[in-house]
Formats: structure tokens, sequence, C-alpha cells
């Protein structure tokens, strides 16, 4: 046999079997339209359609999973960061110290020798920069899911700011602590506060502690903020928001207009903040360090 008779018995055996095919009975498809090939044609598009409504709910699925995932390690890392940024502890542990240096002072007005606090420098200097280093954690992880609410860059940047607030306090007592309480290492308090040192302090620790309740309020507002944004679908429930007896306290929500526009006004001094460059927090760190050695001036040595 030639290649030419073999190519066209090919071309005869496929073509026989597509005919055969076509003609089977299981997709009997003829030149008329009976009620048998819509029937057809209709299981074929109900068939189709089903599949991929199939597929589409599957990846609808898949979706809604995968979000409530980052919801859950969303609010889980916002919640461990809530329970250790809180500013009250310290702030107590001021006002513990404010009431000892009043009391060392009466002793000395009434004659007796003047004990500094047992309180150590050091431990509040720790405390300080660990509160510090916390509150930026915070930020850096509102700043990472910002995403989930369009008014989260707004909230993050009041935090932020109220912090750097806390930071100057923070290093205005530093530097004048150093030089009227003993350290961990055995070192004396070099002098002995004033009356009028000491009232210098507890301005500072009192604009502290004020400083310190806003952080509180604005964490637990950013608590409700979150729970209502990131778990309300699981619980079907919101929380209510704080409402102040003082309506122009600012309450950090997004379901009112006016305390947004509040918050977005101390947002803008983040952001000049920001865009200083350092020179601010530099400005910080050497008005507190010069105001503590002219407050050092005028105590008497230890």
């Amino acid at each position: 046999m030639c290649q030419d008779d073999y190519g066209v018995n090919q071309v005869h055996s496929s073509s026989y079997w597509i005919v055969k095919i076509w003609s089977m009975d299981w997709f009997d498809f003829k030149n008329t339209v009976t009620w048998d090939t819509w029937a057809q044609i209709s299981i074929f598009v109900a068939g189709f359609i089903f599949v991929w409504w199939q597929l589409k709910a599957q990846r609808e699925s898949q979706k809604k999973q995968h979000i409530d995932t980052i919801k859950y390690n969303a609010y889980k890392e916002f919640a461990d960061s809530f329970e250790e940024c809180s500013p009250a502890g310290v702030a107590k542990s001021l006002d513990i110290l404010i009431k000892e240096f009043y009391r060392e002072l009466a002793h000395v007005e009434s004659g007796e020798l003047y004990r500094a606090p047992a309180m150590r420098y050091d431990t509040f200097h720790i405390d300080f920069k660990e509160l510090h280093r916390k509150m930026r954690v915070l930020v850096a992880a509102i700043e990472r899911y910002e995403i989930i609410s369009p008014y989260m860059p707004t909230f993050r940047k009041v935090i932020s700011y109220k912090s750097t607030e806390l930071f100057e306090m923070n290093m205005q007592l530093i530097f004048r602590l150093a030089y009227y309480l003993p350290h961990t290492d055995g070192k004396s308090a070099l002098f002995i506060p004033s009356k009028g040192i000491i009232n210098e302090l507890e301005v500072i620790v009192r604009k502290y502690q004020e400083i310190a309740m806003d952080i509180d309020y604005y964490l637990d507002d950013l608590n409700t903020e979150l729970q209502n944004t990131l778990l309300g679908d699981f619980f079907d429930q919101k929380l209510p928001v704080r409402k102040p007896e003082d309506p122009d306290v600012l309450v950090l929500t997004s379901t009112d207009q006016k305390m947004i526009a509040k918050a977005k006004e101390i947002a803008k001094q983040d952001d000049i903040l920001r865009n200083s460059g350092g020179m601010v927090l530099d400005g910080i760190w050497d008005n507190a360090r010069e105001n503590a050695r002219e407050s050092a001036t005028r105590a008497t040595v230890q």
C-alpha cells in the first residue's frame, strides 16, 4: 500500500469515528430541534452554572475564612499591646514619690535628718524607657493594620503625638530625679530638693498624669473601635462608645464626625513633629537637661 492510500484510509477512519460519536444516543444532536434537544442544552447550561456557582461559593468561603483569621490575629496583637501600654502604673509611682519628697521635707523642717525616698532613680529610668518602647510598638502595630478602617491613620497619629508628650514629661523628670534619688549601684542622692523644687516636680508629675490619663482613655476608645470593627461580625453586636461628661473631650471613634475632626487636628501636630527630622525631640532632650541643671543649683548638697 502506498503512502497516499494510507493517508486516505486514515482520513476515512477519522471521519467514521467522528460520525459515530456524533450519532450516539446519549448526545443526540440532529438536524431538527426538538424538546429533547432543548432539554439537553438546558441540562448542560444548568450544570455549567452549578459548577461555576460552587467554585465561586468556595472561593468566597475561603476568602471569608482568610479575612476572619486576619481580623482575629490583628485584634490579638492589639489586645496584647493595650495591656502593656498603660502608663497608669508609672503615674501612680510618681504620685507616691512626690508624697515621699514632701514627707521628708517636713522631717527636715522639724530638725530631723533628711533621708532620700527609697525609690531608685534607675527603676524610674527603666520604666520610662520600657513604656515608651511599648508605645512605639503599639503605634507600629496600628500602622501595619491601618487598612481595616479609614480612620486608623488618624487614630495612630493621635496615639503617637500623646506618646511624644509623655516622652517630654519623662525627660523632664528623669534629668531632675538623677539629682534627688539614690541609684541602684549604691550611689546616694546628690542633693536635697527644696520645697520650690518639689513643687516643680509635682507640676511635671501632674502633667504626666494628665497625659497618662488621656492615653488610657484613648487606648480604651481604640479597643472599643477595634472590637466593633474586627469582632463585631463574629458576635453580631457592638460595644458602646465612651461618653464623657464634657462633650468637648476627645473620643477616638469612627461614629462621630465631630470627634473625627478633633482627632485630625491633633494628627496634624504629629505630622509637624514627624516632619521636623528629629529636631523637636532633640529640643525636648536639651531643654529637659538644662532645666534639670538649673533646678539643681537651687538645691542643698546632700
